[in-house]
């Protein structure tokens, strides 16, 4: 009976440590061109980082919602490696905080979760800084806080 349990032991710790080894995998930096970050139920906020560091913030798709902000503005490769280690690959509906992946020209995202958003609460508040309508996106932030479930 030792030996069962011993053998099951292993078999789970080994299981858990491929699920853990195919997470990761998932999350590879080659290839990556942009990186798409939600906050918010419904993930009105979007954060969209291109690999050159620059993109756009917005609210609910608004075309008066949102600003774009320079190249250099985030270091790519820092935001992801910074990420990865605490995206879920498994959504809760109590989720505020969501990272997408997207390789290359492809249309296609892989989409990753957070139970914590300070992380991604600081890019946020980074691209709003350095945003070209600075003004404008911290009334709709005030205005739209993710952090206030309606």
């Amino acid at each position: 009976m030792k030996t069962l349990i011993l053998l099951l032991s292993f078999v789970f710790c080994v299981l858990a440590r491929a699920g853990e080894t195919s997470h990761q995998s998932v999350l590879a930096y080659d290839g990556l061109s942009q990186i798409i970050l939600s906050a918010g139920e419904g993930g009105l906020w979007c954060l969209s980082i291109r690999k050159d560091g620059s993109g756009l913030i917005s609210w609910a798709n608004s075309p008066t919602d949102q600003s774009k902000f320079p190249a250099k503005t985030f270091d790519f490769e820092q935001v992801y490696h910074t990420l990865a280690p605490q995206a879920l690959p498994h959504a809760s509906y109590t989720d505020l905080f969501t990272m997408s992946l997207r390789e290359g020209d492809d249309i296609n995202v892989s989409t990753y979760h957070f139970k914590q958003g300070e992380a991604v609460l600081a890019l946020f508040g980074k691209a709003m800084h350095d945003c070209d309508q600075k003004d404008r996106m911290a009334e709709v932030w005030q205005r739209h806080s993710p952090l206030v479930k309606p």
